[in-house]
């Protein structure tokens, strides 16, 4: 970092430019002005926009401009605060700091996609992240109390700037309050939410009305919900609350009820977790488009599939009317499909009285009367009529006419036709006649209600004849999307879906509203249902089989014999299996699955120049077609797909089509060569990390192993229990994992089979191993060893390994040292990949012990040399772990920048497959070097994500490495008491020496910062003493680092330089960060004392050197101080140092957690940093 003082601008409230911590007067309010622009510009500004903006009537602006530049650096402490070249202006942000561009680069981190998913709180980390933004607001206005310029462009660009930034501000308060809420701090929620409701004056935040009475809903406050909410009862049909007027109105709907219940002393209301009402989301937009349609007098038509919501829509659009309308609701029935007129019929008959009949013409009653035998007795004779008519057909549609506008009187009236696609020939006729006679436009709305899969009936024809198509609007109703879909789930379950649970929602709903809420109602009548979602399926309801049923009665026989094929094969499927099974010519084969297309029941899922695939539109329908197939049926289609898929793989093998192939030989009654191609596809998937196919492979093979009539041999037991067993503990599931071993060892001991006893002895001991338990992980190791040793190679080196990681716990790395060179011999001898990668996984795990032992170049050479192996045969799981031992080596030397980057991929890599405990590994050390660098809001932030994923999957080991971390970032601010109790705790998880010892110097150096000097400076010489023959150098030359220390500020000075002499030249032999610090610091504070500026100069630059190179501010604070001590020897100025330390401090503390209330003495950098 520069060594040079910075300007402070500060515009988040009142204006204020500091030179340091002191005022700056700049006494031209335009300079001001000028100086404020530029800060709150990221980039430099063209001179020409500059004097367009503040002098755009002049014609002498460029000279304006260039006064105003030299008048402003005459007046700057530092003229080269501001950069200038021809054309461009700006501020030096080495110089500068703008609380402007501070705020917007958070607002941007904090607007990341992963930190906005609703209803979740953020990880506290991030929480207090986001208050150190919304603290940075001294006013609650940019420029607060400035007055106007009036110049209308400047002043412009302050009232925008405001306005931008003021919604930034309120954004960042609505998180909070959505945190809180998400949290159950509704009180806390409540604070903010009024907060927000009184400044945000532009109205850009019409949600918080809702959240706000939901909130005091929630609090049981109904009185002052009801209140509050009356106060914008008028505003909630404006396009301003469109989105929540809905909720709005349910929610003041139940208010009241509620109120009114107990004003009349009933039992208190249980407010349900379900709610009748649905949310009525993703059909905006039709909504808008029915109403453009009303406005031209177009006939709507409303069309989808059964359930797509065609009715809800029309119910939302009726009652959105501003003006009420009289509406007539009638149905088309298909059993009356050949009746002239039938619905119209019906419909009059249940609105029309003989009383509003005798108000109509005699003579057109008597057009109809035949049509309706009652109306008879109220017209004239027919055979006086039909003379009068050229045309009898025409008359009854003029009857029509007459009946209906007398119907509608004054007022227009709207008639909704549901089923419309079974409207008789004559019907149409008359919607015909009345749209030819401007009825629809003058006097009614017609709006159609039809199945879209029904397109070679008459009413289509009717509609898309070009005579009256530009009088019809067509209005489609898709499927929902998933966060629609998402969103109704949550509200009817009152808990958001997992990602997982979305998509296996969306497959088998397709978006259909009805399947959906249907499917949501089973889910929240039997909570089961919702933890058996994770699986593949989803409940499927007796509507929603009848309504699949009654859909596919209208599919030709050919498209049924396919989607029985189809749905044999399972929610997918290929063009080439449905060919196989059907055995079909191609060209029925084709028009079959493009009346399935056409008619939404499948659609087309590979892309461009791939083998062609389909999918079921919703999942629930292959459930029923399967359903209806009969078991010969299914047996016979097995059989001829099982001899198509063995000529496939004897051409290429592929674990999709190995999984396929053990599924329909099972089928098919061939269990035992199903479940050897089971085993075969499960670990071909398992080698390409797809985890979740492996293990159903896994699981068929297990289903197919409970067959009475099939015994599986010793080796196929290894293959289901250890392969299982193995995939388990790389997924972190540990019961399952424990479960496969176990069975291992049973059978093992039943057929007396050393394999698999010491394989699953080996399997155990290792989640004991990951469980941070070593000392029962060596015993069941060492009997696995026992059992392995023997004919059975590959086992053996993988036990040897998982004793080396177990040793590594032990940090005993010569043991580890010497199990590696015992083995090496057995590399030539492996043969295939597979036996391979066991042998890279040793590799991996000696480098580590490199690193441990400070061998890093050795280190690196081994570890790059087993990624190379990783990548070759594509095994991410042991990439990851090769990347993190790089990344851990990085850190040991201080290459914090590198180190980040190895445990930044190395995290990417692991979250992105659900490697659970690999993620905790790399957090617990990723917490370290952010600690190293003085992020200690993110060392917490990871800490804390740790500890949740600690608990969740019992890794107790790197629970009690999380912990000592917490425990360093107390000492580094202060706090020594907290970090005893934190490093007491952490020994509790810890089950070996090294940690045990470690663990104890911090323990002693605390003591002794806390005054216990005698005690906690005894304590230190007996650790170093215990580590004096220990493997693991850096622990033993940080502990004497303490020490010379402690003795030094003992007074102890002669000892205290011999032992610190003797860590530097260690901790520069291994390469260690800080290496020399602490000497180095020591040195400058003796010179001090003796008033010897240039050695203190000296060792100051050393430790600045030091802090460059690490990036350490820590280590630049400490260096700072000695040289600004060296420069006030000289009585020379040490503005510029002080300056820069103080940027130092505020960025430390700036990135400290603000909950903890941490607190850095300005004069007072930690000595815990230096070595």
């Amino acid at each position: 970092m520069s060594t040079e003082n910075r300007l402070m601008i500060q515009l988040l409230g009142q204006p204020r430019i500091l030179w340091g911590d002191q005022p700056l007067t700049i006494p031209r309010k335009l300079a001001r002005v000028f100086m404020y622009y530029l800060a709150c510009q990221k980039s430099m500004v063209g001179r020409s926009d500059l004097v367009v903006l503040f002098w755009p009537e002049s014609s002498n602006s460029r000279q304006h401009l260039r006064d105003l530049l030299s008048k402003l650096r005459a007046e700057l402490p530092d003229p080269e605060i501001i950069r200038t070249d021809r054309d461009w202006i700006g501020l030096d942000y080495n110089k500068v700091n703008s609380d402007v561009l501070i705020f917007e680069d958070l607002y941007e981190q904090l607007s990341l996609p992963f930190l906005n998913i609703e209803n979740r709180p953020l990880p506290e980390a991030i929480y207090q992240k986001l208050l150190n933004a919304i603290h940075m607001w001294a006013a609650p206005a940019f420029m607060y109390g400035h007055a106007p310029l009036d110049r209308e462009d400047l002043d412009e660009w302050i009232i925008d700037k405001n306005r931008k930034l003021r919604f930034k501000r309120l954004s960042l308060l609505m998180r909070a309050a959505n945190h809180q809420k998400a949290k159950g701090d509704l009180e806390s929620a409540l604070s903010w939410l009024e907060m927000i409701n009184e400044n945000d004056d532009d109205y850009d935040f019409p949600q918080v009305i809702y959240h706000r009475l939901d909130v005091l809903y929630r609090l049981g406050r109904l009185s002052q919900a009801f209140e509050y909410g009356m106060l914008y009862i008028d505003e909630i049909n404006t396009a301003w609350f469109a989105e929540y007027r809905l909720s709005f109105e349910a929610l003041m709907k139940r208010i009241e009820n509620e109120r009114n219940q107990e004003s009349l002393r009933l039992q208190p209301v249980v407010r349900s977790t379900h709610d009748n009402l649905v949310p009525f989301v993703g059909r905006d937009d039709l909504i808008t488009e029915m109403k453009m349609a009303y406005q031209r007098g177009d006939i709507v038509v409303l069309y989808g599939e059964t359930g797509s919501g065609k009715s809800r829509l029309l119910s939302e659009f009726l009652n959105r009317q501003s003006v009420p309308n009289p509406v007539y609701m009638f149905e088309a029935v298909y059993a009356e499909r050949n009746i002239a007129f039938h619905p119209i019929i019906e419909l009059l008959r249940k609105t029309l009285n003989m009383g509003d009949w005798q108000k109509i013409e005699k003579f057109w009653i008597s057009q109809l009367s035949h049509l309706m035998p009652e109306l008879q007795v109220l017209g004239e004779h027919r055979s006086d009529i039909f003379g009068l008519m050229e045309n009898h057909q025409l008359g009854v549609c003029e009857a029509f006419r007459q009946v209906l506008a007398t119907l509608s009187g004054k007022q227009k009236i709207i008639f909704c036709v549901e089923n419309s696609q079974w409207l008789d020939e004559e019907s149409l006729r008359l919607i015909a006649y009345l749209t030819h006679r401007q009825f629809f436009k003058e006097k009614a709305q017609l709006i159609l209600l039809i199945e879209n899969d029904e397109q070679a009936l008459p009413i289509y024809h009717y509609l898309k004849d070009p005579a009256r198509a530009s009088q019809v609007a067509w209005i489609a109703l898709d499927p929902l999307d998933m966060e629609d879909a998402a969103m109704i789930a949550q509200y009817l379950l009152r808990k958001p879906l997992s990602e997982g649970q979305k998509h296996i929602f969306m497959a088998a709903t397709g978006g259909n509203p009805l399947f959906v809420i249907e499917t949501l109602q089973m889910i929240s009548e039997k909570v089961d249902l919702l933890k058996e979602t994770n699986r593949e399926q989803m409940p499927l309801s007796g509507v929603v089989q009848i309504v699949i049923r009654e859909r596919l009665s209208h599919v030709s026989d050919l498209a049924r014999q396919i989607l029985g094929c189809a749905a044999l094969i399972g929610t997918t499927f290929t063009y080439d299996y449905v060919r196989v099974m059907a055995e079909l010519q191609e060209a029925l084969l084709v028009a079959g699955i493009d009346e399935l297309i056409d008619k939404g029941i499948i659609a087309i899922s590979s892309q461009i120049h791939q083998p062609l695939e389909y999918k079921f539109c919703q999942t629930f329908v292959q459930a029923v077609v399967l359903q209806g197939l009969s078991e010969t049926h299914k047996h016979v289609l097995h059989k001829r797909l099982v001899s198509h898929l063995y000529t496939k793989i004897e051409e290429k093998k592929t674990a999709d089509e190995l999984a396929d192939l053990s599924y329909h030989l099972s089928q098919a009654g061939k269990v035992e060569q199903a479940f050897q191609y089971s085993i075969e596809a499960a670990e071909i998937f398992k080698n390409m990390d797809a985890d979740q196919k492996a293990h159903r492979a896994y699981e068929q093979a297990y289903l197919l192993s409970q067959d009475r009539n099939f015994i599986l041999s010793e080796q196929q037991l290894y293959e289901l229990w250890i392969g299982w067993g193995d995939l388990a503990t790389k997924m972190s599931d540990f019961e399952s994992a424990t479960k496969s071993y176990q069975r291992a060892i049973e059978e093992g001991w039943m057929r007396n089979s050393s394999l698999l006893i010491g394989s699953g002895l080996s399997g155990e001991g290792y989640l004991f191993t990951m469980r941070g338990l070593p000392v029962q992980a060596m015993q069941y190791l060492e009997r696995a060893a026992f059992h392995l040793k023997d004919g059975y190679l590959v086992e053996y080196i993988q036990n040897t390994n998982r004793k080396m990681k177990t040793q590594l716990q032990y940090f005993d790395l010569q043991s580890i040292f010497d199990e590696f060179e015992s083995i090496t011999w057995s590399e030539s001898q492996l043969k295939t990949d597979k036996d391979q990668l066991v042998f890279a996984s040793l590799e991996n795990t000696i480098a580590m012990a490199c690193v441990l032992g400070g061998k890093f170049k050795t280190a690196e050479s081994i570890a790059n040399k087993s990624i190379l192996k990783a990548l070759k045969f594509n095994n991410s799981h042991l990439r990851i772990e090769n990347e993190f031992t790089l990344g851990l080596g990085f850190y040991y030397q201080g290459m914090y920048k590198q180190a980040l980057e190895k445990f930044g991929l190395a995290l990417q890599i692991a979250q992105s497959y659900d490697y659970w405990r690999l993620v905790l590994g790399v957090l617990a050390i990723n917490s370290r070097v952010f600690l190293a660098i003085g992020k200690t809001y993110q060392c917490l932030e990871n800490i804390q994500n740790g500890y949740t994923l600690a608990k969740v999957y019992q890794y107790t080991g790197l629970h009690g490495n999380l912990i000592n971390t917490e425990g360093k970032l107390y000492v580094l601010f202060g706090d020594y008491q907290k970090a005893i109790s934190l490093f007491e705790e952490s020994i509790k998880f810890s089950h070996n020496k090294r940690n045990n010892a470690a663990t104890k110097m911090w323990i002693a150096w605390c003591k002794f910062r806390l005054g216990e000097i005698d005690e906690g400076s005894s304590q230190l010489e007996q650790v170093v003493e215990e580590l004096k023959n220990f493997p693991f150098e850096l622990i033993s030359i940080e502990s004497k680092a303490r020490l010379g220390l402690a003795l030094y500020l003992k007074g102890d000075l002669a000892r205290a330089l011999t032992l610190l002499e003797e860590v530097t030249l260690q901790s520069q032999k291994f390469g260690f960060a800080a290496a020399g610090t602490a000497y180095a610091y020591i040195q400058a504070q003796e010179a001090i004392r003796t008033n010897d500026p240039e050695t203190t100069t000296r060792m100051g630059e050393i430790i600045l050197q030091k802090a460059k190179q690490e990036e350490s501010p820590w280590l630049e604070w400490h260096a700072l101080e000695i040289l600004m001590a060296a420069e006030k020897m000289t009585g020379e100025s040490c503005k510029k140092l002080q300056n820069q330390k103080q940027f130092v401090f505020r960025i430390l503390n700036q990135s400290k957690p603000q909950n903890l209330g941490f607190t850095l003495e300005p004069d007072s950098p930690p000595l815990t940093v230096l070595m």
